[in-house]
């Protein structure tokens, strides 16, 4: 797993340094703010989801983000 950013104050600097992407070879800059905003409108998805198999809990988790990404699209065509 792939940290955006290292947000949480008890992060190591070896925990950082290993998955931030800033150094990951190959990885490009991200916007740390999006990546929460998108997490936290996923948020009302767990009393299902921690209910769920895996299988069950990535496919909610996928239609889910996959309507965030056209949601998002379409809001930038409309403007």
């Amino acid at each position: 797993m792939i940290n955006a950013k290292a947000v949480e104050i008890g992060q190591s600097v070896l925990c950082h340094s290993n998955f931030a992407l800033a150094y990951l070879p190959g990885a490009g800059r991200t916007c740390g703010e999006e990546v929460e905003t998108t997490w936290s409108s996923s948020n009302h998805l767990h009393p299902s989801t921690c209910k769920m198999g895996p299988a069950a809990c990535h496919e909610v988790l996928n239609d889910h983000w996959t309507d965030w990404n056209f949601q998002k699209s379409a809001a930038l065509l409309v403007k």
